[in-house]
């Protein structure tokens, strides 16, 4: 048994059969208990994470409901949902979520700091950026669940992407991170950690003038947005395109 988050929450079967779970409400309860995987988290939060702040008379006894139900479905798995006080915990191992899987994928990847160990890092490191389907917690009917969980997740997604930047650089295949950088860039056009690896990268490949390119578009940008000139990252990012350092 699987539970993916990163993307629609889904309940798969070890086959990669997605299961029926049931409505939103549940779907939102599985990804909360989920989230926090081996740990308790108490009735009260549930309640406020799955009805958005605003549980009516009726939520605990539905929050109980789909506790059951999910229960129903995890009997006989390697998923344990159990009753601990306060409220309720999913226990099991934490490559049967893919939230979990994606962080110990990155930390095994900075933990391989051995030479010759690159390609081995930007392998984890493609197979842990593999898991996102989409939006985290897509359709769990919650926006509070979204809206809490969210930022951590897409932290994390940009670690991984700007580490493989970082190893494939390494192996002088920064080309090979241009099309991840590219699209991490549009979500966020003023992360400047990730402007001066694009820009690393370009001048990896040959493009001298497009590296300069992005590095004039950003300093405006960041003049104009957020009142500031080019940070010390994309300095020496620069510095290396024009080779003086």
């Amino acid at each position: 048994m699987e539970v993916v988050l990163l993307g629609p929450v889904e309940l798969r079967a070890d086959d990669g059969t997605p299961l029926r779970t049931g409505g939103a409400k549940r779907r939102a309860v599985l990804g909360a208990l989920a989230l926090s995987l081996g740990r308790v988290v108490p009735v009260a939060r549930l309640l406020d994470l799955v009805w958005d702040g605003a549980p009516p008379p009726s939520a605990k006894a539905a929050l109980q409901g789909h506790v059951a139900g999910l229960r129903a479905l995890l009997d006989g798995t390697s998923l344990h949902l159990v009753t601990r006080d306060p409220g309720y915990a999913l226990l099991g191992d934490r490559a049967r979520v893919d939230v979990h899987r994606v962080r110990d994928l990155l930390a095994e990847a900075e933990g391989a700091a051995e030479p010759g160990t690159d390609e081995a890092a930007v392998d984890l490191l493609r197979h842990a950026l593999a898991l996102w389907r989409g939006p985290a917690l897509a359709d769990c009917g919650s926006e509070t669940l979204r809206a809490t969980a969210e930022p951590g997740l897409e932290g994390l997604r940009l670690k991984i992407v700007e580490r493989l930047a970082e190893r494939l650089l390494r192996v002088g295949r920064g080309g090979s991170a241009l099309a991840e950088l590219a699209d991490a860039l549009r979500a966020h056009p003023l992360r400047e950690t990730l402007a001066a690896l694009l820009m690393r990268c370009l001048h990896q490949e040959g493009r001298q003038a497009d590296a300069l390119g992005h590095y004039h578009r950003i300093r405006v940008r960041l003049a104009e947005e957020l009142g500031v000139d080019p940070g010390p990252r994309l300095q020496e990012a620069l510095a290396t395109v024009l080779g003086t350092t």
